[in-house]
């Protein structure tokens, strides 16, 4: 708690100079992906965003700490929806962070992380980043089942699915077209898939 007061002191209406030079002295005298995290979290993504390449490289060689690679990762993608990635960078820096997220062997928190990163891809990449991220949420989801790890998993799954339910209609109703949806919307108990369906029902009256 003291290093996050800390870096929001520091950060608020920071100037990249700022930003700057607190990076070198965590690159010099940390490494550690507790402190990144909070740097991440408590400065202007705008500083970071054009050279996300790198951020995410940071991520990577960082010392595991209080907060692991996949926590950092999910922090970067919440500022990342609101300064994204140049768009010469945007594969490079999914495919860089997707190579360590695939890999979580802990479903809840793969599900929280996966659900930062599908709000970044729903606003800034196409529908076949949204597919091959679907596709993957249901491919560890089908795993967990196997080995009897999704009981009450439904209440972690919310937020991704209301996601999903928001945007059914971008990309074309791709998201309503796939089987993927009503593959996570099987992981539910009857009663709160029928009010998913039913969410569903009334954006498709809407439109």
């Amino acid at each position: 708690p003291a290093v996050e007061w800390i870096f929001k002191c520091v950060g608020r209406k920071a100037p990249k100079s700022v930003f700057t030079t607190t990076l070198k002295h965590y690159r010099d005298y940390s490494s550690n992906s507790m402190v990144l995290k909070h740097i991440i979290d408590c400065f202007d993504p705008k500083h970071y965003a054009p050279n996300a390449a790198a951020m995410v490289s940071l991520v990577k060689m960082a010392k595991p700490s209080k907060v692991g690679m996949i926590g950092v990762f999910e922090t970067i993608a919440e500022r990342f929806i609101q300064s994204p990635p140049p768009e010469e960078q945007r594969m490079l820096v999914l495919n860089e962070v997707w190579k360590v997220v695939t890999k979580c062997d802990d479903l809840k928190t793969y599900i929280s992380c996966s659900t930062a990163w599908l709000e970044v891809v729903l606003h800034h990449y196409s529908s076949l980043e949204l597919n091959v991220l679907l596709r993957d949420v249901v491919k560890h989801l089908v795993v967990a089942e196997q080995e009897g790890q999704v009981e009450g998993i439904g209440k972690d799954l919310e937020p991704l699915v209301k996601l999903l339910v928001h945007h059914c209609y971008d990309f074309n109703g791709v998201i309503l077209k796939s089987g993927e949806l009503l593959a996570i919307l099987d992981k539910f108990k009857e009663s709160r898939k029928a009010e998913h369906c039913k969410e569903l029902l009334e954006s498709f009256a809407k439109h």
